[in-house]
């Protein structure tokens, strides 16, 4: 296959809805006849790869991929989105410039890419304040202090993680040959079974140890005795992990290995309790502290990223494990696969960069080279300790369960161990009393009996038990209630900012100055801006043009100078050519410095709005300012 094909097996890779031509013809740049005739190469070498519909479009078949000895490739970034952050990622970690003609050949994409790329990067910039993208000699670099670069990556690393890294089901995703939630049911039955608690936030770590174990035992990799740690022989960690894998063994076709459950006793052991950690590790004749290299990665972790895991005794001891098994795959010069790696590169990048930098900087202390895979083992550590620092919101849930008060915190017990770091159950009660629920500033009640109320309060209908379904029941709710708090914080935002009187349709006009000046002369008329705001404007549109490949131009200042916050916005009667597009929709921002934050906001509700070509065909064809809120606010 050639880099194209490549890039389009990528793009359908982990998608299972269908994607049309023109959307995978518009991502690659050429036509759609081109992106007919490489799937049917691709077909042709791989026979019944790609399904397609002249109605849908194309959709991997992900039973033949499986099937298929086709090697994964480095993940490029795709999307304007994925490149934008891309380049700024670079920008940010390289000392050098970076050069038009490296990006190009590193990204498969045109110069005219690129410069659509750079544009879309300055808008993402635009609300650090004294932050910007120089371009000069066909290179590109930042101009800022290095407080604001630091907020710029901390910023992009929140919108990039999301709580994934904390989210079992997310987790178990990325392992296609066996069920994670089961296995992950399993180990707490055990531990409860033996009473052995867990920090509550050390589970996720020691589930992706334990993915990762048994994908290595299916496909025939086991650890070896000498470089095991015996002293958990005869503790109770040791009597857990074997209990572990007499259990698992009946669901999933592995030999039994002691020398796993010694493995898996150790990770416990290490999570529960520092001290039975190695505190010298040696390597090459010499002996390292580790609590020297751990406090060497946090400082480095806070200079370089300004994040404090200092406190977190779960990424350090996690790291810490982490280390000592490095250590022994360097020594015996094993290189494991990652199965996480492809998706860490590709959803994660922030993460990943990390994971490299800090997998650099434990090389460099013993003299080795960290391999790609490895760094990705390290991202998870970094994203899980990332998830737990930014994790403030929990939703506050109430149990409706009969009167068996044990059976009831049994009910509560799985529920809060599954959902722990998203759900905080404040109340158990038999029956419900709206007017107590309206009292309680609850977001969400789980029953184990039919429930009818006419509260607007999502309410959702489990079996006493939690199985699997019901855990997807839970999971699907609590996604519901993410996507309306977006909603409401954007709507909150913007409801005001899109105000009627600066609301045009079927504007008249031949230029992108000519909308320009008119727009600005409304502002300035009722005192929103001052009269230098429109020369600003077309100052910045002189710099490059702000328009899209999907009708829409953005035109701003130079600075966040406005008096008020508002958003112009004109629909224009006929498309003009406005730099290198033909645009349609005009929206102006008119932010005062004060709002900064909703200048950022906007422009990640534009990232994930413009490539919705259904939802931008609505905004461009609304007949009133009502309208058009109502399609910003909704899908």
């Amino acid at each position: 296959m050639n880099s194209r094909q490549k890039r389009i097996l990528q793009q359908l890779t982990g998608i299972e809805s269908w994607v049309k031509g023109k959307e995978l013809a518009h991502i690659m740049g050429v036509t759609d006849r081109t992106i007919r005739s490489d799937i049917e190469s691709i077909n042709k070498t791989f026979p019944n790869l790609i399904e397609s519909s002249t109605r849908e479009g194309y959709r991997l078949e992900n039973q033949v991929y499986e099937t298929s000895k086709i090697e994964d490739q480095e993940n490029i970034p795709q999307t304007p989105k994925e490149r934008s952050i891309y380049i700024i990622k670079s920008l940010l970690f390289n000392q050098k410039k970076l050069k038009f003609r490296d990006l190009q050949e590193e990204l498969f994409v045109s110069e005219h890419t690129i410069e659509g790329d750079i544009k879309k990067i300055r808008e993402m910039v635009k609300p650090y304040a004294g932050l910007s993208l120089v371009r000069e000699d066909n290179s590109l670099h930042f101009e800022g202090n290095e407080h604001i670069k630091r907020k710029l990556y901390r910023d992009l690393l929140t919108n990039e993680i999301q709580g994934n890294f904390l989210n079992l089901n997310k987790t178990a995703t990325l392992y296609k040959k066996f069920d994670l939630l089961r296995v992950t049911s399993i180990l707490e039955e055990v531990l409860e079974s033996f009473q052995y608690e867990v920090r509550q936030t050390a589970i996720p770590m020691i589930i992706v140890h334990i993915g990762i174990t048994i994908e290595r035992m299916l496909s025939g990799n086991y650890l070896a005795y000498k470089d095991l740690n015996k002293e958990v022989l005869g503790t109770t960690e040791y009597d857990i992990a074997q209990t572990f894998f007499e259990r698992i063994l009946k669901i999933i076709q592995i030999e039994y290995h002691e020398e796993e459950v010694i493995g898996l006793a150790t990770i416990l052991m290490g999570y529960k309790n520092a001290y039975s950690l190695q505190e010298e590790i040696e390597y090459l004749g010499i002996n390292h502290k580790v609590s020297f290299i751990l406090e060497k990665v946090t400082e480095n972790i806070n200079e370089t990223f300004n994040l404090d895991f200092s406190e977190d005794e779960d990424f350090k001891n996690g790291l810490h494990l982490h280390i000592q098994s490095l250590l022994n795959r360097v020594r015996n010069k094993v290189i494991i696969p990652n199965a996480h790696l492809q998706e860490v590169k590709r959803s994660y990048p922030m993460i990943f960069e990390m994971g490299l930098h800090i997998g650099q900087l434990i090389g460099d202390l013993f003299a080795f080279e960290i391999s790609e895979s490895e760094a990705g083992f390290i991202a998870l550590h970094i994203g899980a300790a990332y998830d737990r620092l930014s994790q403030k919101h929990k939703y506050k849930v109430m149990l409706i369960s009969p009167n068996n008060q044990s059976l009831s915190k049994l009910t509560k017990g799985k529920i809060q161990n599954m959902f722990k770091d998203r759900i905080e159950i404040t109340q158990i009660a038999e029956y419900l009393i709206e007017e107590e629920v309206l009292s309680s500033d609850l977001d969400l009640i789980i029953t184990v009996l039919n429930l009818e109320h006419k509260l607007d309060i999502p309410t959702i209908h489990i079996s006493m038990f939690v199985s699997h379904e019901d855990e997807s029941k839970i999971f699907a709710a609590l996604n519901d209630l993410d996507k309306r708090r977006f909603s409401m914080e954007f709507s909150t935002q913007f409801s005001t900012l899109v105000d009627n009187r600066f609301f045009i349709t079927s504007l008249d006009l031949e230029t992108p100055e000519a909308v320009i000046r008119h727009l600005s002369e409304l502002l300035e008329k009722e005192n929103i801006v001052s009269p230098d705001f429109k020369d600003s404007v077309l100052e910045r549109e002189s710099m490059s043009s702000t328009s899209f490949a999907y009708s829409l131009a953005i035109p701003h200042p130079l600075k966040l100078e406005s008096d008020h916050s508002k958003i112009a916005i004109a629909i224009l009667n006929k498309p003009i050519k406005w730099g290198s597009y033909y645009v349609k929709l005009v929206m102006m921002p008119a932010i005062t410095e004060e709002d900064s934050s909703k200048m950022w906001l906007f422009f990640d509700w534009l990232s994930e709005t413009i490539t919705n070509t259904e939802k931008m065909t609505k905004l461009m064809e609304s007949k009133n300012r009502n309208e058009f809120v109502h399609w910003m606010l909704n899908n």
